[in-house]
This record gives structure tokens, sequence and C-alpha cells, in this order.
């Protein structure tokens, strides 16, 4: 079997899972059964072995309260992201449809605005 590279990416976001774990005075095996998945994985998963499919990256910062893009980048871009990410998936299909749609539209007319 091929050894994996070192990706510091994955070993910051695993950090970071870890770090909010703690805070929260979760153990691994309490996020893996929020999460879906072992105790094992998570370790893995903090550790930088491993890399995670988008649904259970979403799963991990839903169970630790936090946005996905800070997970990512360790920067609260938004103090309400969790908020707003959580009232996003509530909706119907037909509304998240219309939210996106909305969203993409104001953000071609931004970039479309001269400075």
């Amino acid at each position: 079997m091929k050894r994996k590279e070192f990706n510091p990416q994955l070993v910051a976001i695993g950090e970071r899972i870890r770090i909010r774990r703690e805070e929260l005075g979760l153990t691994q095996q309490d996020l893996a059964d929020a999460v879906g998945t072992t105790r094992n994985t998570i370790s893995r998963y903090e550790t930088g072995q491993s890399e995670m499919g988008l649904l259970v990256f979403s799963a991990i910062s839903k169970a630790l309260r936090v946005s996905t893009s800070f997970l990512l980048t360790g920067v609260n871009c938004c103090s309400d992201d969790y908020s707003i990410q959580s009232d996003f998936l509530k909706l119907n299909d037909r509304d998240r449809r219309v939210v996106v749609n909305t969203t993409q539209a104001h953000i071609k007319v931004m970039l479309e605005q001269p400075d």
C-alpha cells in the first residue's frame, strides 16, 4: 500500500476539530456517535491521516456547532455562520433553490460593478 503524503491542510483541519471537540467536552467516541462513524475514523481525521467526504465534514461541523468555513480556515467569518447554515438546511428544496439563485444573482451584480 502506498504511504500517503503529509498534508498540512488536513492536519490543520483535524487540529481545529480536536480543539473544538475538547472545548465542548466531547470524546472522540461522542463525536463519532453524533456523526455516524467510528472513534478510529475520528482519530484519523483529527491527526490529518484521512480525508473526509463532504457529508461527513458537514456532519462534524454540525456536531461541533461551528461552520464548515471555520473548520477549513480557522476564521470565524461570521459569528452566526452555524445558525445561517442550520436555517438553510431547514428549508424545503424549492426555497433552497430560491436562496441559491438569489445569492448567485446578487454576487453576479456585485462582480459587475466597477470599484
